[in-house]
């Protein structure tokens, strides 16, 4: 699985743990492999895709009461869902750059919809 999730373009590099049951992935900067993708090669190596958990760079926008987060570079975007802890630091983070971890919901049919729920925040990019 590691060579096929490697073969993405803008994958730096993939580490497999199978006894985990987990693929860890470093993008490239501007890369624009999507969550999607990667689900979708896990799937094609046999294997079957759980929740995903994330950290990324993104950028914060305040969409009508949404907060959204731009991945810089891509077309990759999020709907935040922040937890409470988060939650005051996501409000007053709007129109900055910030580092956001978090996991991405999974629904019924094992699809990851664009929806981040945002467990912990970093200041300024990488």
């Amino acid at each position: 699985m590691r060579v096929a999730v490697e073969k993405l373009d803008g994958v730096e590099d993939a580490v497999v743990s199978l006894n985990e049951g987990r693929v860890r992935v470093r993008l490239a900067p501007g890369n624009r492999v999507t969550v999607a993708e990667l689900r979708r090669t896990i799937r094609n190596q046999g294997f079957s895709p759980r929740e995903a958990t994330l950290t990324v760079s993104a950028w914060l926008e305040n969409r009508s009461g949404v907060l959204v987060a731009f991945v810089p570079g891509s077309n990759v975007s999020f709907s935040l869902v922040p937890g409470e802890a988060v939650r005051a630091r996501l409000t007053n983070g709007a129109g900055t750059t910030l580092v956001l971890q978090g996991r991405l919901e999974k629904d019924e049919d094992g699809v990851t919809p664009d929806r981040l729920h945002v467990t912990g925040v970093g200041g300024g990019p990488y």
